[in-house]
């Protein structure tokens, strides 16, 4: 009896930490530019395989026109792709909406700011919208939110309730 508790232990165990191993999908929150627009949407990404995916961001008219960064008309710049930010570009890579955050993206979930520092100081970790970095809009507030992945600590209450009826029927 024991060793079937154990073992289920031990699947619930290994079960628990590949739940948490799965991409999530990060929202971006309260995004605002210096001329009074938003940008709205989300991504996937997989922190440990640091992947992007599935990506939707849309930022209204303004200094630039309304645009949508998707999986169809943009795609990723290679010289930002990582857990610290993110560059999508449209197809002819003359406008892209870059993405750096104060903190890395893990697969843990949480929020995370974008990094606002002015773009003329320092583009390289500034938050910003362009079209051929004549005409830029900065990234005045915001961040990117994931639901922290519950799964893993629902399997282990689980399988630990489990066990306890297990133990109390051998008692019995």
């Amino acid at each position: 009896m024991k060793a079937k508790i154990l073992g289920l232990l031990a699947v619930g165990m290994l079960t628990a930490s590949s739940a948490n191993a799965a991409a999530l999908t990060w929202t971006l929150a309260g995004v605002t530019f210096d001329d009074g627009t938003v940008a709205s949407g989300s991504f996937v990404y997989d922190a440990d395989l640091n992947v992007y995916s599935d990506w939707s961001v849309s930022v209204q008219d303004g200094t630039l026109s309304a645009f949508t960064y998707d999986n169809t008309s943009s795609g990723l710049r290679a010289e930002n792709r990582d857990a610290t930010g993110v560059i999508f570009a449209n197809l002819d890579v003359t406008r892209y909406i870059n993405l750096n955050f104060v903190a890395p993206l893990t697969n843990a979930g949480g929020a995370v700011a974008l990094d606002l520092t002015p773009f003329f100081v320092n583009f390289g970790v500034s938050s910003y919208e362009c079209d051929n970095c004549n005409v830029v809009r900065q990234a005045t507030a915001g961040s990117v939110v994931a639901d922290v992945p519950e799964p893993a600590s629902l399997a282990l209450l689980g399988l630990g309730l489990a066990g306890l009826g297990l133990s109390r029927r051998r008692k019995a």
